[in-house]
């Protein structure tokens, strides 16, 4: 009889600490702005699913290789539906500025918010807080190394999320990721050796019938616009 009551116990606890993430780290961003300083850091989270309530989720930046410093940022009490960003920024002016209409039009959810301070050589964690625990869902970078000189180094830059699967285990191969400091000398994302793909489309294709493809479904990434389609 005590054997019974140790594996459901064993059971139970598993079942409440395993979480499954509505929202993803979509982008990390570390960029040469005008307004300088603080400016032009920021953090975009993408809904994977329609989430009903974002304050479930929070964020922490893990400094210099220091190891976690826990949730720094907790986002709002409001709904956010699937394929929409969420935004942390420091300078809502300067993203427009250097955006310009696209940023008002494509993402206009966000929040200001002191402690996204990440300096390009900083690990990025998503938590999802349930019945008062805080689990981590989703990461990018270690937070026990200095980013410097590192693959995933985004100083004066950025990194963006192709592989949209959240996972408590950095994968460097789910993230297109910027030279460092080349958004140096840019006054707008236009005008950036390395623009950053904001409003970017995705189309999910059958391929099982075209010529050279193995797979069932490809993704076609535009950027730009085609028919009236931007990204």
């Amino acid at each position: 009889m005590k054997r019974v009551i140790l594996i459901l116990t064993i059971f139970i606890s598993s079942s409440i600490f395993a979480q499954t993430s509505s929202l993803v780290i979509g982008g990390v961003i570390d960029l040469t702005v005008p307004e300088a300083g603080y400016a032009g850091k920021a953090l975009e989270l993408v809904a994977i699913s329609d989430i009903a309530d974002l304050s479930v989720y929070a964020v922490g930046v893990a400094n210099n290789g220091g190891g976690t410093d826990g949730i720094e940022a907790n986002l709002p009490a409001v709904a956010l539906p699937a394929g929409e960003s969420f935004w942390f920024l420091r300078d809502t002016t300067a993203f427009q500025n250097y955006f310009g209409d696209v940023f008002g039009e494509y993402n206009v959810n966000y929040a200001i918010d002191g402690d996204v301070s990440q300096n390009g050589d900083d690990a990025i964690e998503l938590f999802m807080i349930s019945g008062g625990v805080e689990t981590l869902v989703d990461l990018y970078g270690d937070p026990a190394t200095d980013g410097t000189g590192e693959a995933w180094e985004y100083m004066d830059a950025w990194a963006y999320r192709i592989d949209r699967t959240p996972s408590a285990t950095f994968d460097i191969t789910q993230w297109t990721i910027a030279t460092p400091n080349c958004s140096d000398g840019s006054t707008t994302n236009n005008s950036s050796d390395c623009p950053y793909p904001i409003g970017v489309v995705r189309f999910s294709l059958n391929t099982s019938t075209a010529n050279g493809f193995n797979d069932s479904t490809s993704t076609l990434v535009i950027r730009g616009s085609f028919n009236g389609w931007s990204g």
